[in-house]
Parts: C-alpha cells; structure tokens; sequence
C-alpha cells in the first residue's frame, strides 16, 4: 500500500496536480496547490513512518464526567454507557 500511495502522491507533484482527477475523482483548482505542496515535500520514508504510526494500538484517553453528561451516547444514557465501558475494558 505504501508504494501506491508514494507513487501517486509523487503523480500530482511531478504533474502539477493534473492527475488529481484520477487519483480522487475531483479536479477543483482550489485544492491543487495543497495536493501539489504535499508531494513536493513528501519521501517514502516520512509516508512509511505516518502509516505505520496510524496502526498502533493505543486506548483511548479518559472522558471527564463534565464533558460525558453533555456527550451524545449511542448507548442511550450515560448509566448505560458505563454499563458497557467495564466489560469493554476486559475484552482488550
């Protein structure tokens, strides 16, 4: 997956963003030069070293009570929520 992504970050560089249609199915003129800034500045090692950073396994900090009582819970309810937390503690 790295060397695709290389190459085709690479493609809108090396192309002045002319392939940026192909790559996301969208040729806005605005977002051009973002695209065509990253590639210049991107090397295989700093794309390798970003993707493999994304992969770790890194629980999640912990939410304040303040901030879960006005935190929309697909649970339902906060009560039903830290229902659930614990047993998803001992899953991991």
């Amino acid at each position: 997956m790295v060397p695709f992504l290389y190459i085709a970050m690479k493609s809108l560089y090396w192309s002045k963003g002319k392939t940026l249609k192909r790559i996301m199915w969208c040729d806005d003129d605005k977002i051009k030069p973002y695209f065509i800034e990253a590639g210049k500045n991107l090397t295989y090692g700093n794309l390798r070293r970003q993707l493999t950073d994304s992969l770790e396994d890194k629980p999640f900090s912990e939410l304040s009570e303040e901030l879960q009582k006005h935190t929309f819970w697909e649970f339902g309810s906060i009560e039903e929520h830290f229902k659930y937390r614990n047993a998803d503690l001992y899953i991991r």
